[in-house]
């Protein structure tokens, strides 16, 4: 039986993560690509499963990662070309951990390798195989005492021939945000603290939190912010209720509703971010994932 992670606020420490196993957190299987597919097929199922990167695996063997900022990466290098552009042109290497590894050992290769999952292997030796994968947002969960497993979905039916990204310039240019805008942003005051933050992302199942001041946003605070808070922690033997939220921003872009939402996602590649935040006026009032806009445009565009 799973050991109940406690939610008591004192328990919010970064070393409850040296207790704590891989192997009593991982979730069994990953979303995967081949190395020759083309961009678009990861972003399809990045969107699809709602997740913010895929393994790229030869067979049954892993060769790499491609996350949410290697997508960024292919869109400034290449613009209108980057969906029909191999995986393997832009993926970096995974990062593997043993199922016997602490969740502190994970995290810190997690940070080292600049990546947001971890892919896990067993320790015995007869299961050597990549057999699942721990996230950014499993760890802050597992911080929180809110760790909810999770299932992870079957293969994707993906479209072999990419649309021409390119093409989102012509008929589809007066798609605005606003007809795009989904989930309101989660927001904290910019007083609150990095474990303010952590429990309230794994509450409501999110990724970041915009900070405000006096109801200003101010910037945003993702889950990776948060592990490198915690690390920030272990050297400083700090508790996270200590280090200020603030410390860790990130910028934001934020445009009108009425914004066309191509020009938009180009300021958010351009500052390579990864959400486009609506504001009416000072107020926000909505975000726009950057893999779900590249893939209404796309998507529109190929119709």
């Amino acid at each position: 039986m799973r050991e109940k992670v406690s939610s008591n606020p004192q328990e919010l420490r970064s070393e409850v993560l040296a207790r704590h196993k891989v192997s009593d957190f991982v979730r069994h299987g990953a979303i995967a690509v081949k190395p020759d597919e083309p961009l678009w097929n990861a972003l399809k199922a990045m969107v699809t499963h709602g997740i913010h990167g895929v393994a790229v695996m030869e067979g049954s063997k892993i060769v790499g990662v491609f996350e949410e900022n290697d997508l960024i990466r292919a869109l400034r290098a290449l613009e209108e070309d980057a969906l029909s552009a191999e995986v393997k042109r832009f993926m970096k290497p995974a990062v593997v951990v043993k199922s016997s590894d602490t969740l502190r050992n994970a995290m810190v290769e997690m940070l080292r390798g600049n990546t947001t999952r971890a892919f896990v292997r067993s320790s015995g030796l007869l299961r050597s195989g990549v057999y699942g994968v721990i996230s950014v947002s499993d760890i802050v969960r597992v911080l929180t005492g809110d760790y909810r497993g999770f299932r992870v979905p079957g293969n994707t039916d993906r479209p072999v021939s990419p649309p021409k990204f390119g093409d989102i310039f012509g008929d589809v240019g007066s798609v605005a945000v606003k007809q795009v805008v989904r989930d309101s942003p989660l927001t904290l005051d910019a007083s609150s603290s990095v474990a303010d933050v952590a429990k309230c992302m794994s509450e409501k199942g999110r990724h970041y939190v915009v900070l405000l001041e006096r109801e200003v946003p101010i910037g945003r605070v993702g889950d990776k912010d948060v592990m490198g808070a915690v690390f920030d922690a272990i050297l400083d033997r700090k508790n996270l209720h200590d280090l200020m939220a603030k410390s860790y921003l990130q910028e934001m872009v934020v445009v009108p509703p009425e914004t066309y939402l191509h020009e938009a996602l180009w300021e958010v590649i351009d500052k390579m971010s990864d959400r486009i935040y609506v504001a009416d006026g000072k107020k926000l009032i909505g975000v726009v994932p950057l893999m779900n806009a590249i893939y209404t445009l796309a998507k529109i565009a190929s119709e």
